[in-house]
């Protein structure tokens, strides 16, 4: 009698899970993205480079940086699908790593990733970028 082994299929079975969601990202057609309600967005303001990062802010606004060291912020509205260049953080451009998270009000946090420890704050309300106490 012949044994199945258990660890080769499991391997299949993750290497058939990563092959369909390849193709779903890569080889869906445009009609089908309408379908189940996606839409292009648009493309973004700049190019955008590793260490980049965003934020949702509600349903219709992100926030997004270029990433790759370099400090130009963003919003991105949408509804429109268009960006607006705002007040770039003074203190770093984020890298490998960087991350932003937004309280649900005003501010927007973020790091800087790679090696860092350099911790912002960002207020939506005035654009501006307030430095923060390191992170540990």
């Amino acid at each position: 009698m012949r044994t199945k082994n258990i660890r080769s299929t499991a391997i299949s079975d993750k290497l058939a899970i990563a092959l369909f969601i390849f193709a779903m990202a890569f080889f869906i057609p445009e009609e089908l993205y309408a379908q189940i309600g996606w839409e292009d967005p648009g493309p973004a303001a700049t190019t955008l480079y590793y260490g980049s990062f965003s934020c949702a802010t509600g349903a219709d606004t992100i926030y997004y940086n270029q990433g790759g060291y370099n400090q130009p912020f963003y919003k991105y509205t949408i509804s429109t699908k268009t960006s607006l260049q705002l007040a770039s953080n003074p203190y770093y451009g984020p890298a490998n790593g960087a991350a932003i998270a937004w309280d649900g009000a005003d501010y927007l946090y973020s790091t800087y990733g790679a090696t860092g420890s350099n911790f912002s704050r960002y207020t939506i309300s005035t654009n501006t970028w307030t430095s923060m106490t390191a992170a540990p």
